[in-house]
C-alpha cells in the first residue's frame, strides 16, 4: 500500500500518518494503532514519506519535515 503517491503527495494512508504526526503521535506503532494501519504499511510509509521528505527522525520518533507542514496548511 502506497503512502506516496507518484508525484510525492500523500495518498489517503500518508495523509492519516501524516495527520497523526501533527497530532502528536510520534512512534510507527501508535500511528499503527490509531489509525488502523498495519504497521509494516506505516514503517515503510514511513522511510517512503522521508525520502520525500515529507517527515523526518527525531529523537522521539518521527516529525513532520518542511513540506509536510505545508501540505498541512
Amino acid at each position: 500500500m502506497a503512502v506516496v503517491g507518484p508525484d510525492g503527495t500523500p495518498t489517503e494512508s500518508g495523509s492519516q500518518i501524516l495527520l497523526e504526526i501533527h497530532a502528536g503521535i510520534r512512534l510507527p506503532e501508535d500511528i499503527a494503532q490509531r489509525t488502523s494501519l498495519a504497521l509494516f504499511v506505516v514503517r515503510s510509509g514511513l522511510r517512503d514519506m522521508e525520502k520525500a521528505r515529507l517527515v523526518k527522525r527525531s529523537a522521539d520518533g518521527y516529525e513532520l519535515d518542511e513540506r509536510g507542514i505545508e501540505l498541512l496548511s
